[in-house]
Formats: C-alpha cells, structure tokens, sequence
C-alpha cells in the first residue's frame, strides 16, 4: 500500500476511535500494525478504500453480520458500531 493510502487509513481509524471513545462505546480500542483495525467488545472495523467496514463477531470468531459506512460519516460508523456492539440485531 502506497504512503498516502496507509495515512489516510490511519488518519479515518484514529478518528474514528477517537468518536468511539467521545460516545463511550465500551471497549474500544486501536491497532495500527499488522491488520489496522478499530474494536470493540464483539466487533472489528477497517478500512478498505473509502469505507469503513464492520464486522459483529461470535465468541468463537464467526462472522455474524457485516455493515459499511463512507469514512467521511464518522457518526454513522460510530452509531454502527454501537448497534453491533449490542446484543440486538442492527435494523
């Protein structure tokens, strides 16, 4: 991945964690090396292009439903990742 694509990733997951942590999601976490992600108690988001993707996982990693969120609409992906971080299913 070219320089100016692996900043923009880690510029939309920092500020998406940082949205995170301002909402109060529980768990929230960042990890830029290896497999750059944002995630929470059930969920993992990344980027890939100009989205955001979100995955709600089971306890034994399946992959239970996944969402997408342009990254310019960090408050979509915040309240996305809220309503997958529940135990409710995403309307």
């Amino acid at each position: 991945m070219n320089a100016a694509l692996t900043a923009r990733r880690d510029d939309a997951l920092k500020e998406l964690y940082a949205a995170l942590r301002r909402a109060d999601v529980p768990g929230a976490a960042l990890d830029l090396y290896g497999d750059p992600a944002v995630y929470t108690s059930n969920t993992r988001t990344w980027v890939l292009g100009r989205y955001f993707l979100t995955q709600r996982v089971a306890g034994n990693g399946a992959v239970l439903e996944t969402g997408s969120v342009p990254t310019q609409h960090t408050g979509a992906a915040v309240d996305l990742i809220r309503a997958m971080a529940s135990t409710g299913r995403v309307a």
